[in-house]
Protein backbone atom coordinates (compact mmCIF):
# COMPACT_ATOMS: atom_id res chain seq x y z
CA UNK A 1 0.00 0.00 0.00
CA UNK A 2 1.41 3.67 -0.69
CA UNK A 3 1.56 6.03 1.71
CA UNK A 4 -1.42 7.93 1.79
CA UNK A 5 -1.51 12.02 1.68
CA UNK A 6 -4.54 12.23 3.80
CA UNK A 7 -6.31 10.10 5.76
CA UNK A 8 -9.91 8.51 5.99
CA UNK A 9 -10.93 7.23 9.61
CA UNK A 10 -14.29 7.03 9.19
CA UNK A 11 -13.90 4.91 6.59
CA UNK A 12 -11.26 2.80 8.96
CA UNK A 13 -14.03 2.67 11.67
CA UNK A 14 -16.75 1.77 8.99
CA UNK A 15 -14.46 -1.48 7.86
CA UNK A 16 -13.70 -1.99 11.44
CA UNK A 17 -17.29 -2.33 12.55
CA UNK A 18 -18.44 -4.31 9.52
CA UNK A 19 -15.53 -6.97 10.38
CA UNK A 20 -16.42 -6.94 14.00
CA UNK A 21 -20.25 -7.44 12.97
CA UNK A 22 -19.28 -10.45 11.42
CA UNK A 23 -17.51 -11.59 14.12
CA UNK A 24 -14.31 -11.80 12.73
CA UNK A 25 -11.00 -10.65 13.45
CA UNK A 26 -8.06 -9.18 10.93
CA UNK A 27 -6.53 -12.51 10.88
CA UNK A 28 -10.21 -14.76 10.05
CA UNK A 29 -11.06 -12.10 7.13
CA UNK A 30 -7.77 -12.48 5.44
CA UNK A 31 -8.50 -16.02 5.33
CA UNK A 32 -11.83 -15.63 4.36
CA UNK A 33 -10.91 -13.71 1.11
CA UNK A 34 -8.11 -16.38 0.35
CA UNK A 35 -10.88 -19.13 0.65
CA UNK A 36 -12.93 -16.98 -1.60
CA UNK A 37 -10.47 -16.09 -4.08
CA UNK A 38 -7.54 -19.14 -4.03
CA UNK A 39 -6.75 -18.54 -8.00
CA UNK A 40 -6.60 -14.86 -7.51
CA UNK A 41 -3.69 -13.62 -5.28
CA UNK A 42 -4.63 -9.57 -6.77
CA UNK A 43 -7.94 -10.11 -4.10
CA UNK A 44 -5.78 -10.70 -1.18
CA UNK A 45 -4.99 -8.46 1.14
CA UNK A 46 -2.56 -8.46 4.35
CA UNK A 47 -3.39 -8.06 7.87
CA UNK A 48 -0.89 -5.53 7.99
CA UNK A 49 -3.03 -3.43 5.19
CA UNK A 50 -6.59 -3.80 7.36
CA UNK A 51 -4.78 -2.66 10.53
CA UNK A 52 -3.70 0.47 8.62
CA UNK A 53 -6.67 0.83 7.49
CA UNK A 54 -8.99 0.30 10.20
CA UNK A 55 -5.96 2.23 12.98
CA UNK A 56 -4.49 4.66 10.97
CA UNK A 57 -7.48 5.50 8.44
CA UNK A 58 -4.65 5.27 5.68
CA UNK A 59 -6.34 4.60 2.23
CA UNK A 60 -5.65 1.74 -0.07
CA UNK A 61 -5.26 1.32 -3.53
CA UNK A 62 -8.13 1.25 -5.90
CA UNK A 63 -7.10 -3.03 -5.80
CA UNK A 64 -7.46 -3.35 -2.13
CA UNK A 65 -10.09 -1.08 -1.89
CA UNK A 66 -11.96 -3.47 -4.00
CA UNK A 67 -10.93 -6.37 -2.85
CA UNK A 68 -12.14 -5.34 0.73
CA UNK A 69 -15.68 -4.38 -0.15
CA UNK A 70 -16.03 -7.38 -2.43
CA UNK A 71 -15.65 -9.34 1.13
CA UNK A 72 -18.58 -7.28 2.15
CA UNK A 73 -20.66 -7.60 -0.66
CA UNK A 74 -20.14 -3.49 -1.31
CA UNK A 75 -18.64 -1.21 -3.47
CA UNK A 76 -15.60 0.35 -2.72
CA UNK A 77 -17.71 3.47 -2.86
CA UNK A 78 -20.11 2.45 0.09
CA UNK A 79 -17.22 1.74 2.57
CA UNK A 80 -14.66 4.49 0.99
CA UNK A 81 -17.15 7.36 -0.40
CA UNK A 82 -16.80 9.24 -3.88
CA UNK A 83 -15.00 11.81 -2.07
CA UNK A 84 -12.30 9.75 -1.02
CA UNK A 85 -12.18 8.07 -4.72
CA UNK A 86 -12.19 11.35 -6.62
CA UNK A 87 -9.35 12.85 -4.38
CA UNK A 88 -7.38 9.55 -5.41
CA UNK A 89 -7.40 9.97 -8.87
CA UNK A 90 -5.78 13.76 -9.09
Amino acid sequence: MRHAAHRDYAAGQRLAAMREDRGLSRGDLVREMQLANPRNPRMHVSERTLMRIEDHGAVPTARVKFAVSAAFGLLPSQIWGCAARAGATR
